[in-house]
């Protein structure tokens, strides 16, 4: 265990043996696990998640939850206040969240990542490797800590995401802008790249690049999420006596139900039929 600042500890530790955990978080903290081994499943209200090696999942503070650890499971936690994830929203947004920040239950794979918070994480366990570590204790854990709570906001889905698309959607070009309108307008029929690219007059790897720059995500991907929200919101108004998740799918513009649960799950980290038939409707916060 080690402490960065007053408000960021880590924790590393594994059990050698599988184990069943319950309880909740009640401590005003957000624990952030990263599995270097095995896999851990866990159940929450409303939801299930397996996190397997090299994801990442957040645990909400006073969130009640029952964990299962394989036996070769190994984990990095850290640990965040409240406080400080707040500070850093309204730093970023220039306000307060609106209601309690709520992290989505769906881990985030980071392997191969080129940077971000799997990096970041990666070089501060190299430095507190190391005798006297440059992070610890320091003027520089006010910074440090304050850079993971920051990237934990940025990259990882939460309740206020939507913000994050709408600052970047403000500072994107045109062009960005307009095939975001195009999409959502279409979203329901058979529409393809070199299509939204045709629509806005640029290439299709210009549409590529800047998506990636000013939405981090690709425009099949941003095509997917919009027809995923469709989705989301006629499940949460429909009953199973009226329509079935293969109806729903494809009418939001997805040609299989098979790929449309995969899909749906890792963006809500519940199955469309548990919304269906009202067992989930409450949850509501997509990934970013």
């Amino acid at each position: 265990m080690a402490e960065v600042g007053r408000d960021v500890t880590l924790h590393a530790f594994s059990y050698g043996q599988e184990i069943v955990k319950s309880g909740e978080i009640s401590d005003d903290s957000y624990s952030v696990v990263f599995t270097f081994d095995g896999q851990i499943a866990i159940e929450g209200d409303g939801y299930e998640l397996v996190s397997k090696t090299g994801s990442v999942c957040v645990m909400n503070p006073d969130q009640r939850f029952r964990s299962r650890l394989s036996a070769d499971h190994k984990q990095l936690t850290f640990k965040v206040s409240a406080s400080l994830v707040e500070e850093c929203f309204e730093s970023a947004f220039g306000c307060r969240p609106s209601s309690r920040m709520e992290f989505l239950p769906s881990p985030v794979d980071i392997r191969g990542q080129d940077g971000g918070l799997g990096n970041v994480v990666r070089a501060l366990c190299i430095e507190l490797n190391r005798d006297g570590p440059a992070y610890v204790n320091t003027s520089v854990s006010y910074h440090m800590e304050r850079v993971l709570a920051g990237m934990l906001i940025e990259e990882l889905g939460h309740n206020h995401t939507a913000l994050l698309h709408k600052r970047s959607e403000i500072l994107s070009p045109r062009y960005v802008r307009s095939a975001q309108d195009y999409i959502h307008a279409h979203a329901r029929e058979n529409i393809f790249l070199q299509q939204v690219a045709d629509h806005c007059n640029v290439t299709a790897r210009a549409l590529q690049l800047g998506f990636r720059k000013y939405l981090n995500v690709t425009p099949i991907e941003y095509l997917r999420n919009v027809r995923l929200d469709l989705a989301h919101e006629e499940l949460r108004r429909s009953s199973q006596s009226d329509t079935s998740v293969t109806d729903v799918a494809l009418n939001s513009g997805f040609s299989s139900s098979s790929k449309f649960s995969e899909y749906y799950r890792e963006r809500y980290g519940c199955s469309p039929s548990d919304v269906l038939r009202g067992s989930a409707k409450n949850f509501h916060f997509p990934r970013k």
